[in-house]
């Protein structure tokens, strides 16, 4: 891979030889009137062509450093001096290079030892603000330090129903950008704001799995009447009442528990049982409706699920508008192996949802369906999940 060096006025020449080309062409065709100057316009502006066709060519080295110059200066990471004259001179520039492949734009900084190079660690939040991209990765080998980031946006995918979903093989779903594996990856954390895209998320995920032969559940405290009608055209069993869901939840587990005892008479770790998806959207609006007992007792089922789930095919998408601790607490949300934030949110959010590493992460896109996924032992940092925009009045 080939790497371009980025340098401070790295094209102010240009500029200068430009402006200067173009005020000289005025003068020449100002003074033909009186003098002949055919020649020396000709020339002219085969200069000023020149220098825009340069431009233009280097456009995308001219925008990468002005980005760079300009970040490097607002985060003091370069060191200026100033002459006699008052004019400003540079005594030191970190060493920056840039590439672009397969769609990643990769900027390359040197650990040269210098105290400014120390602060080069760590600074893959404030690039991403920069460049209003997200990071997906970080490399540092042989005194360099490499941050990776998506070069174009990934468009949102447009359909008119849902027979236009993707149905991939058996544990796989796409998504737009994202694909996920939620047999690899088991258990779904879905965190969102109303409005933020979170329900077509879970829409688009339940028709999938449930075109799988996945035998799926939605526990809704909120009865909501969109989401009863969906569930029941698409041979989704819904439940509301408080009771009812106390009863599915209690199914779910001791089918969990059956299983359990099926493996160990068989003397295996695993195996391919009918998986089972058990979504429950708002355990904190049960917690609010059921008794105490009621809700710790549906709430203990649903975390033992979320533990011992994986090898029985036994799993839980568990649906909020905020990941409070009271009801998701770490060591849970640590088995949660697909962690999806719809729409923004605070760093307080993401640090409860995607772990301290992350906490400063943002969602640059303003569109409805678009969010943050962190898909546990397959990404290396949160990547953009982009959810197919739905027609309006087409479902």
């Amino acid at each position: 891979m080939e790497y371009v060096k980025l340098k401070p006025n790295q094209f102010k020449h240009i500029k200068f030889c430009l402006v200067s080309l173009i005020l000289l062409l005025f003068c020449f065709m100002a003074l033909d009137r009186f003098i002949e100057m055919k020649k020396a316009i000709i020339i002219t502006s085969i200069g000023v062509l020149s220098m825009i066709i340069i431009a233009f060519r280097n456009v995308k080295i001219r925008k990468y450093s002005c980005l760079m110059e300009n970040f490097i200066r607002s985060n003091n990471l370069l060191q200026v001096y100033y002459n006699k004259l008052g004019k400003e001179k540079i005594g030191y520039y970190p060493n920056v290079e840039y590439a672009v492949k397969d769609n990643l734009l990769y900027l390359k900084f040197r650990l040269d030892g210098t105290l400014i190079s120390q602060k080069l660690r760590g600074i893959e939040q404030a690039l991403a603000d920069c460049l209003c991209a997200i990071c997906v990765d970080v490399e540092e080998e042989r005194g360099y330090i490499t941050y990776i980031f998506e070069v174009s946006i990934p468009k949102q995918s447009i359909i008119h129903s849902l027979e236009e979903l993707p149905i991939l093989e058996e544990g796989k779903i796409l998504l737009s950008n994202m694909l996920i594996d939620w047999k690899k990856s088991p258990h779904m954390l879905i965190v969102g704001l109303t409005g933020s895209g979170k329900t077509v998320l879970v829409q688009y995920l339940m028709y999938i799995l449930r075109n799988q032969g996945v035998r799926v559940m939605y526990c809704d405290p909120k009865n909501d009447t969109e989401m009863k009608w969906f569930c029941k055209q698409n041979g989704i069993k819904y439940d509301s009442d408080i009771n009812d869901i106390a009863k599915v939840v209690r199914e779910a587990e001791e089918e969990m528990r059956l299983r359990e005892q099926d493996l160990n008479n068989m003397e295996l770790e695993e195996a391919e049982f009918n998986p089972i998806y058990l979504f429950f959207d708002e355990l904190i609006a049960y917690s609010k409706i059921a008794s105490k007992k009621t809700y710790e007792e549906v709430s203990k089922r649903v975390s033992s699920i979320v533990v011992q789930g994986r090898q029985k095919r036994v799993y839980v998408g568990a649906i909020m508008q905020r990941p409070d601790t009271d009801f998701i607490d770490g060591a849970i949300r640590e088995n949660f192996c697909i962690r999806i934030c719809m729409g923004q949110a605070s760093e307080t959010t993401y640090k409860m949802i995607f772990g301290t590493d992350f906490a400063h992460v943002k969602n640059y896109r303003t569109e409805k369906g678009s969010g943050l996924i962190f898909r546990v032992g397959v990404d290396k940092r949160v990547k953009e999940l982009l959810v197919p925009y739905m027609m309006k009045g087409e479902q």
